[in-house]
């Protein structure tokens, strides 16, 4: 993973958005260049540091107060997380 996250720069990728606990709210991505890569790491360990340090965006899903985000497992964050990308 992280040497094709290396050359996606080289390749037209615009950004690299990772799903992490604790990242940033999410924020609709630029329409005008949707070459972005999407990272969601493992249920237990997350996303490895390796891979951590080449992203440029993390995101976090957000949740009701009180409501335990960490209760996501991988498959369902990532369609959120793919909806939310996707949605004009």
């Amino acid at each position: 993973p992280e040497s094709f996250l290396k050359s996606a720069g080289n390749s037209g990728i615009h950004q690299v958005v990772g799903g992490v606990l604790g990242g940033s709210a999410l924020r609709r991505p630029d329409r005008s260049d949707s070459s972005n890569i999407l990272v969601i790491g493992s249920e237990s360990k997350g996303i490895s540091s390796n891979v951590l340090e080449l992203i440029s965006h993390k995101v976090s899903i957000p949740s009701a107060p009180g409501a335990p985000t960490e209760s996501l497992n991988a498959a369902v964050a990532c369609g959120i997380l793919l909806h939310w990308f996707a949605v004009k």
